[in-house]
């Protein structure tokens, strides 16, 4: 396992062990599903084709950025909202847990480079912090 994502495990090891949020050993179903229900241009969603599609200015790209992005989106959609995390990078698992409990351990699921993927659990929204800092939100065209 990589180094990130040992840290990561270890850094949310008392809420996996309360159960309040679930460690999936591979992402590969999850990125799948993802796949089927949004666009991809090439390796990232092509927002274009999306629903509702919110973007961050450049001004507001960072950690701080986000979290505060996360936090409207986590208001607006439902603090019990279930969701996944998943990463395209060194993190190898998925997560589950609600919006509020993800938002509480933010800092550490994207201290990671990579781009981090919050999901609906029916897949039918998903935020995203790209490694580049872009923060996106929209709607699955798939779904309805």
């Amino acid at each position: 396992m990589d180094r990130a994502a040992q840290e990561l495990r270890d850094a949310l090891a008392l809420p996996i062990a309360a159960g309040t949020i679930g460690l999936y050993r591979s992402s590969e179903d999850i990125g799948r599903r993802l796949e089927q229900s949004f666009p991809f241009a090439g390796a990232k969603i092509d927002w274009s084709l999306t629903r509702g599609h919110l973007a961050v200015s450049a001004g507001a790209r960072s950690l701080v950025g986000f979290s505060a992005f996360f936090e409207d989106r986590r208001t607006a959609l439902g603090n019990d909202q279930p969701a996944f995390y998943l990463s395209e990078g060194p993190i190898d698992f998925a997560l589950r847990a609600s919006l509020i409990t993800f938002q509480r351990h933010l800092r550490s699921i994207v201290s990671v480079p990579a781009h981090h993927y919050f999901v609906a659990e029916d897949f039918s929204w998903c935020i995203v912090y790209s490694m580049e800092g872009d923060i996106d939100f929209g709607w699955s065209p798939v779904h309805r």
